[in-house]
Parts: structure tokens; C-alpha cells; sequence
């Protein structure tokens, strides 16, 4: 009777540490995952502004997106640069300019910010000019935003936009 009801405890100590060791498991992947950082970019047409025009033989771009950080741990953009899809299908990457917009309507417009800082739980409005497309730029434009983080993190976005007067 007692080599029974032993056997029995022994199971039951063998289960028990079976499930501690898969609920540790999972609390350690699940900590990694939602701690991890993460970064996304978005161009919504509704609240944006999107400028794409030619200036002579130059294309140029100007457009508002979203910046978010759905993480509780602060993030910064330290870096950003872009892809465009020429005529023939390749891509070619286009560095995104630092500076200010003199005479907009609401005082000097900063674009191309970095560091751009991240608070937590945030999402961030930035501008973005690119003022050297390539002449062989696919119209309509079809661009990927790269966004680099502090922790040398790339997260992509797509912008798209027609050309104005066209």
C-alpha cells in the first residue's frame, strides 16, 4: 500500500515540475516578445499631407507619416533612407535629408528629424522630404521608408503617391 500511494506522490511532484517548467517557458518567451522593440511607420492619406511633383527635370517628395511605438520602452529613430522602384523594376536607395522648411504657414517645418525620440505607448507625426528622386522614378510612386532604431533595428514602410499636375 505504501509503494502505491509513493509512486502515486512521485507522479504527482513529476507533473507539477513538467507544468512549472512549461509556464516558465512561456512567461520567459512571452517577457522576450512584448519587450523587444518594435517600430511602425505609416502614411495615412486622411490626416497626412503627400507633395509629389516636378520641379524641371527633378521629382520631389514631401509627405507626413505616422511614427508609432506600441512598447513600453522608449525608442528613437537614429537614421532614415528610402527605396524607390524605378521604371525598369530595380530599386534604388535615395538618403532622406535632415532640415527645415522655411515660410510654411505655421512657422519653420522640420523634415528628415533624427534623433526622432519615441516615448512609450506613442505614436509621432514626422515629415519627410526627399528632394533628389532619381529622373527614372516609377509614376506612381511606389517608395519604402526605412527607419532605423537605436538598437540598429530596420522597420520598412510603404508611401505611395501620384504626381500632381499630371
Amino acid at each position: 500500500m505504501s509503494t502505491i500511494t509513493w509512486n502515486a506522490v512521485e507522479r504527482i511532484f513529476a507533473l507539477i515540475g513538467g507544468v512549472g517548467g512549461v509556464l516558465g517557458i512561456w512567461a520567459l518567451l512571452r517577457t522576450h516578445w512584448l519587450t523587444r522593440p518594435k517600430i511602425m511607420l505609416l502614411q495615412h492619406h486622411a490626416w497626412g499631407h503627400t507633395d509629389f511633383h516636378r520641379l524641371d527635370t527633378r521629382l520631389q517628395l514631401g509627405v507626413t507619416i505616422l511614427v508609432s511605438n506600441p512598447r513600453a520602452h522608449p525608442n528613437a529613430i537614429i537614421r532614415w533612407s528610402a527605396e524607390v522602384e524605378l521604371t525598369n523594376g530595380e530599386k534604388r536607395t535615395v538618403e532622406v535629408p535632415m532640415g527645415e522648411l522655411v515660410g510654411a504657414a505655421k512657422g519653420p517645418l522640420p523634415y528628415g528629424t533624427v534623433p526622432l525620440a519615441l516615448p512609450p505607448f506613442s505614436s509621432i507625426p514626422t515629415a519627410l522630404c526627399l528632394f533628389e528622386l532619381p529622373v527614372d522614378t516609377r509614376i506612381p510612386l511606389n517608395l519604402t521608408v526605412i527607419a532605423t532604431d537605436l538598437h540598429n533595428r530596420k522597420y520598412k514602410g510603404r508611401i505611395s503617391a501620384a504626381l500632381q499636375g499630371s
